[in-house]
């Protein structure tokens, strides 16, 4: 038995991950989704937010005052910068990463708009005069109108300082001492995670694994992605 710690990516909250935590709960694994400050129910909190660091401590936080071990952290799209800090941080406890369809930083102080790829990547000045980023582009996350529709109503306003800076507690994911996955959402096209997944593909400390939907799997192919994040931690 594994505990799961699912890290929604930006604009999200933990709500999005509630058909995939069932299915995990039922195979066995304690599950939990944290909102990152901000955001969700908790968007009252977004002047809070002066930056990821704040998100990463939410997760730390909840693995320390839960006495968490065997902790496997999942990380979605931007959640992946948070969950590669805090696995730095929970290295002792953590048994495996798992990112999907994200961001991957390789030094602390390195920014979500730094990495991300010219067609994701939020202009500079956007960024610099908005306090917050609403969402949009629903039909690049989920396939159904009704699953769209769902995103745009839960949906909330992402603080733009945790874009603008980087976290600043990180070891280079490769050289953490845990296991570590990749997972591509191949419907997501144009990417800027295709790339992150080429190269990690060539890297023998990482296992690489494709799902055949958009880039919100929890949403478009819930029972596929919850299946997968099973086999990928029953196999340590």
């Amino acid at each position: 038995m594994k505990n799961i710690v699912l890290i929604h990516g930006a604009w999200h909250g933990g709500w999005v991950w509630q058909k995939v935590a069932t299915k995990l709960r039922r195979a066995g694994h304690s599950v939990f989704t944290p909102t990152l400050t901000g955001l969700g129910e908790r968007q009252h909190l977004i002047q809070a937010v002066d930056g990821p660091d704040v998100h990463v401590d939410d997760v730390v936080n909840l693995a320390s005052f839960r006495e968490l071990d065997n902790v496997v952290l999942v990380g979605h799209s931007y959640g992946g910068m948070i969950a590669a800090s805090a696995a730095t941080i929970l290295e002792s406890c953590s048994t495996h990463l798992v990112l999907l369809d994200a961001l991957v930083p390789e030094k602390a102080g390195q920014s979500h708009w730094e990495i991300a790829s010219d067609d994701a990547r939020f202009t500079k000045e956007l960024l610099e005069t908005s306090e917050s980023i609403p969402p949009t582009g629903f039909h690049r996350w989920a396939a159904s109108k009704q699953h769209q529709q769902w995103l745009a109503d839960m949906t909330t306003p992402h603080p733009a300082s945790t874009f603008v800076k980087g976290v600043s507690r990180l070891k280079h994911p490769s050289t953490l001492k845990l296991e570590r996955s990749y997972i591509l959402c191949t419907r997501h096209t144009p990417s800027p995670f295709e790339a992150i997944y080429e190269r990690l593909k060539k890297d023998p400390r990482w296992d690489c694994f494709k799902l055949d939907c958009l880039h919100d799997a929890m949403v478009d192919k819930p029972t596929e992605l919850a299946g997968l994040i099973c086999r990928i931690v029953d196999s340590e």
